[in-house]
């Protein structure tokens, strides 16, 4: 049962990371600019929201999942606001100067990269939705029970936390492993579409809000 919980958060928290998103192209871009540490960190911010996610979905939190239901538009909302952002400061920054940080190897900023990933992820909760649709889907494949017992479920959590880290640090390896072929110029390009890839998908969060709002 501990096995059959623990392989099932793991599926979770791989599925929960790999969708390319503002997540997903924050924590390349960091990688590709700053080196896998900053990578690193910040797929940590975004594994521990996910985990968070994970422990209210588990343990039907339902006062906080129904005021997200009763509230979606202003979720969205604010969830907008901050994605674009993270994504207009991306656009607007320099790669020489991100270089130079880099070769300085200021490990005591990496937990600024995990702090502002994590409250980028947290700005969103509807993802909350989607961690009890891929929880209940996994259990209905029998992993984990369905109505799974206190043990049962803090495995599971410990396995969503792993199979994010898991994808995060895969990713993180990858891209380290090609960053030194990229020049300043390739860097400086990369910033502009992740910036403007990450302000489209706010624009589009509240833009949808927004529609919701109108149409109901």
């Amino acid at each position: 049962m501990i096995l059959e919980a623990l392989m099932g958060g793991i599926i979770v928290g791989v599925v929960a990371s790999l969708p390319p998103g503002p997540t997903w192209i924050l924590c390349f871009q960091r990688n590709l600019n700053k080196g896998f540490r900053s990578g690193l960190y910040s797929g940590l911010g975004s594994a521990l929201c996910d985990t968070l996610y994970s422990i209210i979905a588990l343990f039907s939190l339902s006062i906080i999942t129904s005021f997200i239901a009763d509230n979606i538009v202003p979720v969205k909302i604010v969830a907008g606001i901050v994605v674009s952002f993270f994504g207009v400061n991306i656009l607007l920054k320099k790669p020489d100067v991100q270089l130079r940080r880099t070769k300085g190897g200021d490990n005591s900023k990496r937990w600024k990269d995990t702090a502002s990933t994590f409250v980028m992820v947290l700005a969103n909760p509807t993802f909350i939705l989607a961690h009890i649709t891929l929880i209940a889907t996994v259990k209905s494949l029998g992993l984990g029970a369905i109505e799974g017992s206190f043990v049962s479920n803090l495995w599971m959590v410990l396995g969503v936390f792993g199979g994010c880290m898991l994808w995060w640090t895969v990713l993180a390896i990858i891209v380290s492993l090609v960053r030194r072929k990229f020049r300043p110029s390739h860097i400086l390009w990369i910033n502009r579409i992740a910036g403007s890839a990450i302000t489209l998908l706010g624009i589009s969060l509240i833009f949808s809000a927004i529609t919701h709002n109108y149409l109901a």
